[in-house]
């Protein structure tokens, strides 16, 4: 005891109590993980040490998955909680690895081409990493649509810098942004194939609590209104302005965030 009062003086007062001491020792805890989290986004070393053990932890537990599925197929009813789980813990090791590529906290690219990029709107990770419990409904959705704004602006700006293409084929499902939006984004919409389908169906479970978690309810997404959309890289630049407004009036609601949006690319790509 005597070794944390010295450690943590101004926090004496709070060991007087069984109950004092708990929190005390949660608080720092919860320290511990805001760093640690800081470190997941910022830097790569991490990425690549932390995503390296939960993928080694994935392979042990798999393991016996699969061989009791072999026992009763039964199990494999268990595989969306599974793929769930896998997707979840093996973000960090594929960001560090620069198979998941961030344009801001919420807008990825999955692995990245000279001639097509295929946009997604984070993972549950990815949750985890930047919103809180209490940040569900509104404030979570204003968050995650200003980051989705400003990681288009960071790969914008990648296009008049050069390091991506005009001709690049930018591709998404969407089943975040509304038909409106996308026109205004200048995003054309086409019919989504029959894998696009399949992984959102293989995904559902994120899909649906990801997509509650925002709405601060129980929410199914129909799946019939996913859509699969794209755009050429110089059309997006086109876009600019029309981006920069909405990024404004987005830049207004920031006082009831608590973490500010993305203000630049190398910032989320790990370049410290």
């Amino acid at each position: 005891m005597s070794g944390i009062s010295s450690a943590f003086p101004k926090q004496q007062k709070y060991l007087d109590s069984p109950t004092n001491l708990a929190y005390t020792i949660m608080s720092l805890e919860l320290n511990f993980i805001d760093r640690l989290k800081f470190h997941l986004v910022h830097n790569r070393k991490t990425q690549l040490t932390v995503g390296t053990a939960l993928f080694l932890l994935n392979v042990i537990w798999l393991g016996p998955f699969l061989n009791a599925g072999k026992v009763s197929p039964l199990y494999y009813l268990l595989f969306p909680f599974v793929l769930s789980l896998f997707q979840f813990t093996s973000t960090p090791l594929l960001r560090g690895l620069g198979i998941y590529r961030y344009y801001s906290h919420f807008l990825l690219g999955y692995l990245p081409g000279k001639s097509k990029q295929e946009l997604h709107t984070g993972t549950s990770f990815d949750y985890f990493l930047h919103l809180k419990w209490s940040d569900r409904g509104v404030k979570s959705r204003d968050y995650i649509f200003g980051e989705l704004i400003q990681g288009l602006l960071n790969l914008i700006k990648e296009v008049e810098e050069g390091r991506l293409p005009l001709e690049l084929n930018i591709v998404a499902t969407s089943y975040f942004f509304s038909n409106r939006s996308l026109e205004k984004l200048g995003f054309r919409q086409t019919s989504a194939t029959l894998f696009n389908r399949l992984n959102v169906l293989l995904n559902f479970l994120d899909i649906f609590w990801m997509y509650s978690f925002s709405r601060n309810k129980l929410v199914f997404p129909n799946l019939l209104k996913v859509k699969k959309i794209e755009i050429l890289a110089g059309e997006l630049l086109e876009e600019k302005e029309t981006l920069k407004q909405i990024k404004r009036r987005f830049e207004q609601k920031r006082n009831r965030l608590d973490l500010p949006l993305t203000d630049n690319s190398d910032e989320v790509h790990g370049k410290i």
